[in-house]
């Protein structure tokens, strides 16, 4: 059989690969058939050939590989040649590891206590270590045991004790002696020693001083001259002018007795003997269109110079409560009719009769609204229908 890569044909290499394609030609020496066969075809029958037994075995490893890819290999240490790290060996797979350390080769021992020190021994892998020494330290304190004397930081060699002083006795310094001796308080302060003086006089915000020589406090009051001290009410105050209210109201309950004269550019609103103030004179409103009665419309008089038509309406005490008394004049200049009218559940009785409705002040008709009970309303005057 003679077997030819076509591999060979192409790039020359001399390395098998599973891509491999093969022609082989069944009877080289006469006419045959020449076939196209893989790699992996070409093994299954070359093996069948030989009985099951593989003619040779090839072992490349001038590339990269690991055990994993070859486990069945039977290689030794001696038959490999390593190139830049083409075998990859996992610690499972390596055993002549004599030299190297596992967690148990370590191993601690704790000495008695000294110069504190960790040392390390690199032949039995044993770590070594010293605590210090504590023995000269406290551990608890008894303050019930302790005396004056075991205070290290008080030299008592200098001081003097005088045991014929009694209670009341204070520690001075000595200079002669260079010692702290017990003496009576002649150079102390006691509460006798401190006094207040006399108050000063009134000034600014007021302040308080002390005389370290005699020992006396000095306070001065804050100036209150310009403040008020007392607020009296005055029954009976005296303007002596005008009063000037500056837009604004004056409202009461009780009364004011006035003997001069009120002069006002607002609207006073007030009774007199419970019933509202009015005018010395009856002012206008002029009627430019039908409207409804309103309560400033209360003591004024309607006044209309219009040729057309227009109605004016008495509410209902629902809608605006006028007082009873409440009186308002309709003039008619304009040759226009002026209706009066109600509203609903109001009564307009014209003076004269027993009717009621509304009425008609003609042109150059005048006319009195007058407010006589709830909702009931008198209409009286001249050219009135």
């Amino acid at each position: 059989m003679d077997i030819k890569r076509i591999k060979d044909f192409t790039d020359g290499s001399s390395s098998l690969s599973p891509d491999d394609i093969f022609l082989v030609m069944d009877n080289p020496s006469g006419t045959g058939t020449t076939k196209q066969v893989s790699l992996a075809d070409l093994t299954s029958s070359i093996l069948a050939s030989s009985g099951g037994t593989p003619v040779i075995e090839i072992n490349d490893l001038t590339s990269a590989v690991t055990w994993a890819n070859v486990p069945d290999a039977n290689i030794t240490e001696s038959s490999v040649v390593q190139h830049e790290a083409a075998i990859t060996v996992t610690e499972s797979q390596i055993s002549d590891l004599d030299d190297y350390i596992v967690l148990n080769d370590l191993s601690v021992t704790t000495n008695s206590s000294g110069v504190p020190a960790l040392s390390y021994n690199n032949t039995t892998g044993e770590f070594s270590y010293t605590p210090p020494d504590l023995s000269n330290y406290l551990t608890e304190v008894n303050l019930d045991a302790l005396s004056i004397e075991e205070l290290l930081d008080v030299d008592f060699n200098s001081v003097v004790l005088d045991t014929s002083n009694g209670d009341g006795k204070v520690l001075a310094w000595n200079q002669t002696l260079q010692a702290f001796v017990p003496v009576n308080q002649t150079g102390g302060i006691s509460l006798t020693d401190l006094s207040i003086g006399t108050e000063a006089s009134a000034s600014g915000d007021g302040s308080i001083s002390y005389n370290d020589t005699t020992g006396v406090f000095t306070y001065t009051p804050p100036d209150l001259t310009n403040y008020l001290i007392d607020v009296v009410d005055d029954l009976s105050p005296q303007l002596g002018g005008n009063l000037d209210l500056n837009n604004s109201d004056i409202t009461g309950t009780g009364n004011i007795d006035i003997t001069g004269n009120i002069t006002a550019t607002g609207d006073i609103d007030a009774t007199v003997g419970g019933f509202e103030i009015g005018y010395r004179n009856i002012p206008q409103i002029t009627l430019s269109s039908s409207t409804t009665l309103t309560s400033s419309d209360s003591g004024k008089h309607y006044y209309s110079t219009l040729g057309t038509n227009t109605t004016i309406t008495i509410p209902s005490d629902v809608s605006v409560n006028f007082s009873i008394g409440t009186a308002i004049n309709i003039i008619n200049l304009g040759s226009g009719e002026i209706t009066i009218t109600e509203d609903s559940g109001v009564a307009l009785y014209f003076a004269g009769t027993s009717s009621t409705g509304s009425r008609v002040v003609s042109a150059y008709g005048a006319a009195t609204l007058q407010k006589v009970e709830s909702n009931k309303w008198f209409l009286v005057g001249v050219g009135v229908s």
